[in-house]
């Protein structure tokens, strides 16, 4: 949370963990997620796997309303919306995320009803309807690249992230470093 309270002219989506969907939380994370509420910056997001459309609905559908059950329980860990990994990036399941999508947004508290894809590649401009933000590269540092961006009209640039995972070069800290750097 230091690099919350260091940066608050920083947004963060936090992913809430993948095994709280079926459990209620423990004093320790209630004290976490507590805190996280706190942060003006911060979005917090219970975490749900589509496994590329093929989980049963029914099935995603219970694990929003644990998530939901979260804001009548203890209202100081209400989660802000959801974030769907693996979400199918095939235009086919678009009656599948729209069924998701639009659960998630009646079932969660008013104003926690964000909607976050992560089908890791880019997707046609109508799954952009349905959520607030869609993931559209989720690779390693050295399989970067800008193509996914480049796909992607320029009014739906706001709404798409990347998730770049392993890095193997160094990055710089402290407050003088602003660039990544690697040595060849």
């Amino acid at each position: 949370m230091d690099s919350v309270a260091k940066n608050p002219d920083l947004s963060f989506n936090v992913v809430v963990a993948p095994n709280l969907a079926a459990a209620v939380p423990d004093a320790n994370y209630i004290s976490a997620l507590s805190d996280l509420n706190t942060y003006s910056n911060v979005r917090t997001l219970g975490y749900v796997y589509t496994s590329y459309g093929a989980r049963n609905v029914t099935e995603i559908e219970a694990e929003i309303s644990v998530y939901a059950g979260w804001a009548k329980s203890t209202p100081k860990i209400a989660v802000d919306g959801v974030f769907f990994d693996e979400a199918p990036s095939n235009t086919a399941y678009l009656p599948y995320l729209t069924t998701i999508s639009n659960y998630a947004k009646s079932t969660l508290a008013t104003g926690s009803r964000y909607v976050f894809l992560n089908p890791g590649v880019p997707v046609d401009a109508s799954v952009y309807a349905l959520a607030d933000a869609v993931n559209i590269f989720e690779e390693s540092w050295a399989n970067y690249n800008e193509t996914a961006l480049r796909s992607v009209g320029a009014n739906l640039l706001a709404k798409s992230t990347y998730a770049i995972h392993d890095f193997t070069v160094g990055i710089p800290r402290g407050p003088h470093c602003g660039k990544i750097s690697a040595k060849k």
